[in-house]
């Protein structure tokens, strides 16, 4: 098992790891910073992550998977998804994944991910992920507009520490298939758990909305989109979001 260091609060568990990483104090693959409370916890786009304190789960983990080349780090994204679905469909199913990597009951969002690769040359070096999953809050304050916890869904308390040692645990089950390149497995599995992968949905570029259906995903994380006359485009991660 990894080592697990775990603060009462911090600003950022990804700054914390990230910190222990450029003082050299941090060597170990797999070191997971886990905190009760983030002063100052991010989400994807700069957006904040509301969290009430002793409530949720709130950690960042340091992989160096240096066999993965730069292009396809996408595959960060989809073993670190995995890892959770296993562990939250395994409570209730029902759970999927909404590109790129945001974790989804239903409609609503019970948890985030923020990764932070460094690349050396053609490959990553380090990828610090940081996740946030909310496990026993009831009550959200902020302008998020679909927060949801598992507690709401299960109707029952949770062991954050349980579920931490179990997410890091199927992360790392992944990870040891992705560094056997066995990387058509990951994505055929990430694509069983997609959100909204079924039907036409709407959707919106900087441009306008409009209606389509997920045609794939590529290797790079690339989402191409189909719309009903067959036109399909292929879009980044921010250049296009899906119409809640």
């Amino acid at each position: 098992m990894p080592e697990i260091i775990h603060l009462p609060q911090t600003h950022s568990t990804n700054k914390y790891l990230r910190n222990l990483i450029e003082s050299n104090v941090l060597q170990e693959e797999g070191t997971v910073v886990w905190a009760d409370y983030q002063s100052a916890g991010r989400g994807q786009q700069g957006n904040s992550w509301e969290s009430e304190e002793d409530k949720n789960l709130l950690f960042s983990l340091m992989l160096s998977p240096k066999m993965i080349p730069a292009k396809y780090q996408f595959i960060i994204s989809q073993i670190v998804s995995l890892g959770i679905l296993d562990v939250l469909n395994g409570i209730k199913p029902g759970f999927r994944v909404k590109w790129p990597n945001d974790i989804y009951f239903g409609d609503k969002k019970v948890a985030g991910i923020l990764i932070e690769n460094d690349l050396s040359g053609h490959s990553l070096y380090n990828s610090i992920i940081g996740i946030g999953l909310n496990v026993n809050q009831e009550l959200f304050l902020s302008d998020a507009p679909n927060p949801v916890s598992l507690k709401q869904i299960a109707e029952q308390e949770f062991n954050r520490q349980q579920l931490l040692l179990q997410i890091v645990e199927r992360i790392f089950h992944y990870y040891d298939i992705a560094i056997e390149e066995n990387w058509e497995m990951i994505q055929d599995r990430y694509m069983d758990f997609l959100y909204r992968k079924e039907g036409y949905h709407t959707f919106e570029d900087d441009e306008k909305q409009f209606k389509a259906r997920i045609h794939e995903i590529d290797t790079m994380g690339m989402l191409t989109l189909e719309d009903k006359e067959g036109i399909k485009r292929s879009f980044a991660f921010k250049e296009v979001q899906f119409v809640m």
